[in-house]
């Protein structure tokens, strides 16, 4: 019964250290084709002329994050838009100048921050750290207890 138990243990360890090495090849990736689209793009300059509050209603109470709208000009055009990403407290304040990094076509457009950039890739690769690394400890666990210990070794 208790080997069975440690062969679960050991299972669902494994499973959730693979999780964790998939997020963080997933966030490396991720971070790759970032960098990429960003040393291909037209970057110019941009302003923020607005803070935009956000409601959610999930949850137990509601919550508010921020995100700015941002104008900028590109073929004596000007174009406005908010970012996907917004953060619990403003990270602009309205009349800030900001880098605008465009797709040649116009389809993506993100402010030149690390955070609005690379936010993404970060956290979930931190994620995949937090899952993986325990999960490693305790699937070498054994090993590592006959390596400081070898007289505790099964025979």
């Amino acid at each position: 019964m208790f080997s069975e138990y440690h062969r679960t243990s050991r299972l669902k360890a494994r499973t959730i250290a693979t999780v964790g090495v998939l997020l963080m090849i997933g966030a490396v990736l991720f971070a790759r084709w970032t960098y990429g689209w960003v040393s291909t793009a037209t970057v110019v300059d941009g302003q923020v002329i607005e803070i935009i509050a956000r409601r959610s209603e999930s949850g137990r109470s509601p919550k508010v994050t921020y995100a700015p709208r941002v104008a900028y000009e590109l073929d004596e055009q000007v174009y406005q838009f908010v970012p996907l990403m917004s953060a619990s407290l403003p990270e602009f304040e309205v009349g800030e100048l900001v880098k605008v990094v465009i797709s040649s076509n116009r389809e993506r457009e993100a402010i030149g921050s690390f955070w609005q950039l690379y936010a993404v890739p970060t956290l979930l690769f931190l994620v995949g750290i937090v899952l993986a690394l325990p999960m490693v400890v305790i699937q070498a666990g054994d090993q590592l207890l006959e390596f400081l210990h070898p007289t505790l070794k099964d025979d």
